[in-house]
This record gives structure tokens, C-alpha cells and sequence, in this order.
């Protein structure tokens, strides 16, 4: 690597931390982004090499290249438009939310040019961009020894057992990543969820609130999304920064979308994370009633035993964000044939990503040749008593005229995948067969 310079192409939140980080770390890193008055000034300041005829630069060294601008279009003229600027056995890192598809595509394309072109799922943040970071690579095993010190560098030294080869395949990375989101937003709506009844229900104070937090973390195990949300209510005591204050519409990256695509193409159940992403899409619409205005319960005795039944099932949905995720990961992994080792992809988690705590070490012990078996640990995790807590919330919701995405979804999928017989989808059949020929399936005598 050491004939090899290092630019990294877009100086967004993660480009530009990840620039600082590698920096501090003894790189020589040269940048580029297409804002070039804006970033050429703060790079003066931040004392980064800014690149300022970029292709001239690529033309006439040996480059390692990180993308770290946004996926799709903006990716394939940088590299198509510019093709021939880029020399023989350079390496493009994309690091960015880029569709496995385009990944692969990417990946064959410029290997007619032997230009090394590698998919790597980013996780972390701003702060892991800035420190250490979670990588989920997909390559051969040529290139990950060649760019092993830099993989190593950017999640830092001290997780060096974390860094793994995920596949030979180029997608993998990306197809990690794009699950990996799944679960952040399927965990995200859980704990919001969870907030939400233990502040206009329960009315808790915001220490209360944290008590609880703290509680439900205690449970998952060592939770990094139930950390920041910590930090977020304690934050939100500010006046500047009250949670009431924040508009109730919800952005979304892609990544949530092509979950639910890839869960869809897969024929694998996903209701905890889809019923997030679809909860995103609601929280934008036009709002079309006016709020119904109902009387809550304010019954003591009835709130503190959904306040003492919420947080096991709240544990039980974050659960079911994780097992529908890494189920449909093997899914891919198989119907791709891209062979995704699934025990690296939780290493990869483990440390540093959004996603990290105790329950992927849990899992990762549960992987045998490289499958999981979802319905023994969901089963483990359903209790008779949780199954009555569960019965019990959904009960309260509807008297309360509050619909929870992630109490729902976790109540029709454990619902329908425990039912020894369910005569509606037997009827289904029937129809199917009624209008369309398709063959009726018997129970066996």
C-alpha cells in the first residue's frame, strides 16, 4: 500500500470525520468534493490536502479511492463519465448506501479496466466515521490483504478480531449493510414506542423516563440505540432542545425501502422492521382526520402493570427487529448464492455499529454452518407470561386508541407463527384455486 495515495471523494459528515480520523491515525489523506469553495476553505482550516483537478490526480498516481458521497447516479457518472482517468489496479472503495445491484454491476464493469472496485457497508456514524468504525466487506481474498491495514485503521487497532472477510462477493457488504438498517429502524421505532407510552401514558418525568431506559437497556444488553437515546432525553431538559418541539414527520434513507424489496423478493416475513419503514412513510403523510380526542386510562392500578408489562415486551419487539433481520440476511445469502458469512457479519456489528449489544454476541453463539434457527429462539423468547403481557398491551392500545408499530407488528407475527391452524389461510387457498386453478395443498392423514 505504500506506493498507493488515499483520496477520499465527498467531504459530508462521514467523509470529512472519517479524513480527520484516518489523519490523526498518520495517513496522508487527500480529499475531494464537487463543493469546491466551501470545502477547499474548511480543509485550509482543518489542514487536509485538498485535491483540486481531481481526475488529474487519479490519472497520475496509484489511488485508493473512498466514496463517500450519495449512492446511485451521483456514483456512476464520477466513475463512467471519467473511465478513462482511472489507472490499471487502483481501488474504489464505496463505503456509501449503494444498492447491491449497482455494487456488483460496478464490480464487473471495471473489471474489463483491472480497476478493483469493492463494496464495504459503513456503520457508526458521524462518531465512528471520527474514531473507529464497523466495516462489512465483501471482496477477494487478494484485496483484503492488500487494504487490511486500512480496514484495520479505520475500525481501530484495538478491534482487530472484528475485522473479517464477510464474502468473495463484492454485494455482500452492501446487502449487510441494508439489513443492518433494517433492524436500526425496526430497534429505532421500538424504543421511540416504548418513550412514547412511558411519557403521555404513564406520564413519567424525563429522570423517570431515563430510570426505565435504563431498565429495558439492563434487559437487551449493553444497547448503543438505547445509550444515545439517553443522552437525547437528557439533552431534550434544554428548552433549546425539547423532544415535544421536533416536527413528527420522519425522514429515510433507501436503505429501509430495499429491506423490505429484498424481504419481499426473499418470501421472508420482516413485520417488525417493514411496519417501521411503512411507519416513516405515514409520518409524512397529510394527516387525514383531525385527532380523534380520547379519554386515556388513568387508572393507577391498571398503569403500573402495563408500566411493569411494557418493557418485557418492548425487549421482545427489539428482539424481533434482530432474529427477521439476520433470517432474511441468510435468506439472501442463499438465494443470491453470494455466501454471506453470517457469524462475521455480527462480528462486523458487534463493534462500532449502530446496531451493537449483547444481543449479536447471543446470536452470533447461535449460528451453526451458517444458519440460524429464528423460530426455536423466538419460541425461547415467548412465554406464556409475555404472550398474556402481550395480550394485556394490545388490549390497553386499542381502549387507548393508540396504535404502536412496533407492539403490532410483534403481536401479528408471533400471533400467526405460533397458530397450529389458521382457517383463514386455508380459504385463502380455496379462492386461489376458485379464480386461477392453482393447486389446493392438504393436511396429511
Amino acid at each position: 500500500m505504500k506506493n498507493y495515495k488515499i483520496l477520499i471523494i465527498g467531504l459530508g459528515s462521514i467523509g470529512k470525520n472519517l479524513a480527520l480520523s484516518l489523519i490523526d491515525k498518520g495517513y496522508e489523506i487527500n480529499v475531494w468534493d464537487k463543493n469546491q469553495n466551501k470545502n477547499m476553505a474548511i480543509c485550509k482550516y482543518l489542514r487536509i490536502n485538498y485535491i483540486k483537478n481531481i481526475f488529474k490526480f487519479i490519472k497520475t498516481n496509484n489511488t485508493i479511492i473512498i466514496l463517500a458521497i450519495p449512492a446511485g447516479l451521483a456514483i456512476d457518472n464520477l466513475i463512467y463519465k471519467n473511465i478513462n482517468f482511472f489507472r490499471k489496479k487502483n481501488y474504489i472503495i464505496d463505503i456509501g448506501n449503494s444498492h447491491p445491484n449497482d455494487t456488483i454491476r460496478r464490480h464487473i464493469d471495471l473489471k474489463k479496466y483491472k480497476i478493483n472496485y469493492i463494496g464495504c457497508g459503513f456503520s457508526g456514524g458521524i462518531h465512528g466515521a471520527r474514531t473507529d468504525a464497523s466495516l462489512m466487506v465483501g471482496c477477494s481474498k487478494k484485496n483484503f490483504r492488500f487494504l487490511n491495514k486500512l480496514f484495520l485503521d479505520i475500525i481501530g487497532k484495538k478491534n482487530k478480531k472484528f475485522l473479517k472477510r464477510i464474502s468473495d462477493n463484492p454485494s455482500a457488504g452492501h446487502y449487510a449493510k441494508i439489513i443492518h438498517n433494517g433492524i436500526e429502524y425496526g430497534v429505532m421505532q421500538s424504543i421511540a414506542d416504548y418513550y412514547l407510552i412511558m411519557k403521555e401514558i404513564i406520564k413519567l418525568n424525563d429522570n423517570e423516563i431515563i430510570r426505565e431506559i435504563s431498565k429495558l437497556n439492563k434487559l437487551i444488553g449493553d444497547s448503543h440505540l438505547l445509550k444515545i437515546t439517553k443522552k437525547i432525553i437528557e439533552k431534550s431538559k434544554s428548552n433549546r432542545f425539547l423532544i415535544s418541539n421536533i416536527l413528527d414527520k420522519v425522514d429515510d434513507n433507501n436503505t429501509g425501502a430495499w429491506t423490505v424489496s429484498l424481504a419481499a423478493n426473499c418470501k421472508f416475513p420482516i413485520p417488525s422492521i417493514s411496519s417501521s419503514v411503512e411507519a416513516r412513510f405515514i409520518s409524512r403523510q397529510q394527516k387525514i382526520l383531525k385527532k380523534i380526542k380520547t379519554k386515556r386510562n388513568n387508572n393507577k392500578i391498571q398503569l403500573k402493570k402495563i408500566k411493569n408489562e411494557i418493557i418485557i415486551i418492548s425487549k421482545l419487539s427489539i428482539i424481533c427487529c434482530y432474529l427477521q433481520g439476520i433470517g432474511l440476511l441468510e435468506k439472501i445469502s442463499d438465494k443470491k448464492k453470494i455466501s454471506i458469512n453470517l457469524r462475521y457479519v455480527l462480528l462486523s456489528w458487534m463493534t462500532n455499529s449502530i446496531i451493537r449489544s449483547n444481543l449479536l454476541k447471543k446470536y452470533f453463539l447461535k449460528i451453526k454452518n451458517n444458519k440460524i434457527d429464528i423460530n426455536s429462539l423466538v419460541q425461547k423468547e415467548l412465554s406464556l407470561n409475555k404472550r398474556k403481557s402481550l395480550i394485556n398491551i394490545m388490549i390497553f392500545l386499542t381502549n387507548n386508541n393508540l396504535y404502536l408499530p412496533s407492539i403490532n407488528s410483534t403481536y401479528i407475527w408471533t400471533s400467526l407463527a405460533t397458530q397450529k391452524k389458521n382457517i383463514a389461510f386455508s380459504l385463502i387457498q380455496g379462492q386461489r384455486n376458485y379464480f386461477g386453478g392453482h393447486k389446493i395443498k392438504f393436511y396429511k392423514n
